[in-house]
């Protein structure tokens, strides 16, 4: 469920990928999914309204050479969630390394990854659209239920939301190519533990790096410190 609220906390940043063509990742995985019926009942009728009201601070736009991306509707404060994702269904599709294996899915392109060997698949939600920069204005925040979008600095309205993909890889095997046109672009997006120290400082003093990669990234923070 995707919430976007006024004012003091407004509704953080995920996958900028889409659905493998011809694949269903959890049908072929033996998941569960409800059947979509031939009209929306009531409850799914009321959870869209609810979504579309929640959403009114965002917006969707293409992006060259991304494909499409999240704007910013309204001017957002630095530390405030600009989009916050929390349901109690949010974390039930993960899947571990060796699905992801058997799927021939890429873990840069299509898996977000959310705990040690555990990732979550494009679903359809809002952070599956949330593009990379290697100096982002947002970050993710994981809670219980979900996550949420953090401003990291001052956000205009028009911005793009964007956060650090690598605040949330541990994986070494994870790695893309970069080209965010940041002045700071890193060429290459791979794990958190290869930032430089005083960038994993500043993402860990904001509280938007995945937090099974708090162990590794400890003694960085306090070397750079």
């Amino acid at each position: 469920m995707s919430e976007a609220v006024t004012d003091p906390t407004m509704p953080a940043m995920g996958m900028a990928g889409g659905m493998i063509p011809g694949a269903d990742p959890v049908q072929r995985l033996g998941l569960t999914r409800p059947a979509v019926p031939s009209a929306p009942g009531p409850a799914e009728l009321a959870a869209m309204r609810r979504n579309l009201a929640r959403c009114r601070n965002i917006y969707i736009a293409d992006v060259p050479g991304c494909g499409l991306g999240i704007f910013s509707a309204v001017p957002v404060r630095a530390g405030r969630a600009i989009v916050v994702e929390e349901d109690t269904s949010y974390f039930d599709q993960m899947i571990d390394e060796a699905q992801v294996r058997r799927l021939g899915l890429d873990l840069s392109i299509h898996c977000f990854q959310v705990d040690h060997g555990r990732y979550l698949l494009p679903r359809g939600s809002i952070d599956d659209l949330i593009n990379h920069s290697c100096e982002p204005n947002c970050g993710i925040r994981l809670s219980p239920l979900g996550y949420r979008l953090i401003a990291l600095r001052d956000i205009a309205t028009g911005d793009q939301l964007t956060y650090d993909y690598s605040t949330y890889i541990g994986n070494p095997l994870e790695r893309m190519a970069c080209a965010c046109g940041s002045p700071h672009c890193r060429r290459e997006v791979g794990p958190f533990r290869e930032l430089p120290p005083e960038r994993r400082a500043f993402y860990l003093t904001h509280d938007v790096v995945g937090p099974f990669l708090l162990d590794e990234a400890l003694p960085a923070a306090r070397l750079a410190g």
